[in-house]
């Protein structure tokens, strides 16, 4: 996998592919990474578990262990329900699980699976992100693209790739 067209220059990534594998634990992978690079998801559980450990008539170790249990609890029931509608969604199946083509371009990345082919202009990815084993790219909003590391040659590949993609977007 990793990068194609190895022939063009290093200054011009225009024509350059990227093959990605995107399989179930993927998809659960990046809702968890999702989950922790949303705020307001990450702010409304801390809020909830410290509201409810704060509740308690008990002291502050206690009061400690509750909050921890409770912020547990709440990561861990996302995680679940995340994890169920990985396996059993068969919107997920079309489409977002299997091969998925990556080609830059001067208009933006264009993706190609055996159900879409879609260009991602530039000006709608704003956010890049090595996390877990993982890059995510932001497309316009709440959507992301999944790149685990396993399609890069080497690390010095996805640096490569993260570069270029920042490059582009303008971060």
């Amino acid at each position: 996998m990793g990068w194609q067209d190895e022939e063009i220059s290093k200054n011009n990534f225009d024509g350059h592919k990227l093959e990605t594998d995107i399989r179930r634990w993927d998809i659960i992978c990046s809702k968890f990474i999702m989950f922790l690079l949303n705020p307001f998801l990450v702010v409304t559980v801390l809020s909830a578990s410290c509201i409810l450990a704060v509740q308690t008539n008990i002291g502050l170790f206690p009061r400690v262990m509750a909050f921890l249990l409770l912020l547990f609890l709440n990561v861990f029931f996302f995680f679940l329900i995340n994890t169920l509608n990985a396996f059993f969604s068969s919107k997920i199946k079309l489409g977002i699980l299997g091969k998925h083509m990556f080609t830059f371009t001067d208009e933006g990345l264009i993706e190609e699976t055996a159900f879409n082919h879609a260009l991602h202009k530039w000006c709608s990815l704003d956010r890049v992100v090595a996390i877990l084993g993982y890059v995510v790219v932001r497309v316009s909003g709440q959507n992301w693209h999944v790149f685990p590391s396993r399609c890069f040659v080497n690390e010095q590949d996805k640096q490569s790739f993260i570069l270029e993609l920042k490059r582009r977007i303008n971060i």
